[in-house]
Order: structure tokens, then C-alpha cells, then sequence
């Protein structure tokens, strides 16, 4: 089974040209025409978007590989694997971590080694 790359360029419903900078010329980029309004609104648009181009990968018998500006386009992700008639299960591995400065480290839950 070959990969297919799809990036998304946002963070949330802002355009990211740096990260639509990263596309390799084989990858699909999510372009969407997005609605003034509300941000809600707006990234159901593009995550709508996002699951058309994850489905239409399964369809063609890709695996659908998601490179995105924030963690909110996994929604997409799995919209896609849905409506193409997967039945996905969600591992969410959050390695998301900023060290405390020293004078923040009484407040961390972090232990001091990590």
C-alpha cells in the first residue's frame, strides 16, 4: 500500500504559508475557499475538505498520511476514514511538554528529570 501525503496549511482556520511551504510536489495540499464568520464555521469547512481528500486516498487504496498545523484536523482525519467505511480507533499520544523555568518548577507536574 503507498502513502498519500495530505498537508493542511493552518493552524486552526489561519492560513500558515510557512507550512504550505513544506509540500513536496506528490503531496495533496487542502486548498478551501473559507467563509467569513465564525472560527467554528470556518474549520468545518476545511475539515470537511481535509476528509474528502483522506477518503478519496482510501478509495484508491492509499493510506492516507496527515501532516497538518495543529492536532483539530485529526476531526478531518477521521471524518474521512469514516466516510470512506473505515471504522478507525483514535491512539493519542500527546507529546506536548515546555520546560517550567526554574522559578515555575515548584508549580510543574512534570518531574524535574523530564
Amino acid at each position: 500500500m503507498s502513502d498519500r501525503t495530505i498537508l493542511t496549511p493552518y493552524f486552526l482556520d489561519e492560513l500558515r504559508p510557512a507550512i504550505a511551504d513544506m509540500a513536496a510536489p506528490d503531496w495533496r495540499v487542502v486548498q478551501t475557499e473559507l467563509p467569513p464568520g465564525e472560527r467554528i464555521e470556518r474549520m468545518g469547512r476545511l475539515y470537511d475538505a481535509l476528509a474528502a481528500e483522506v477518503a478519496a486516498a482510501v478509495a484508491a487504496g492509499q493510506r492516507p498520511v496527515s501532516i497538518a498545523g495543529d492536532c483539530c484536523a485529526a476531526i478531518g482525519v477521521l471524518a474521512g476514514l469514516q466516510r470512506a467505511g473505515q471504522q478507525p480507533t483514535l491512539l493519542w499520544f500527546c507529546l506536548l511538554y515546555t520546560s517550567p523555568s526554574p522559578r515555575d518548577r515548584t508549580r510543574s507536574r512534570m518531574p524535574s528529570s523530564a
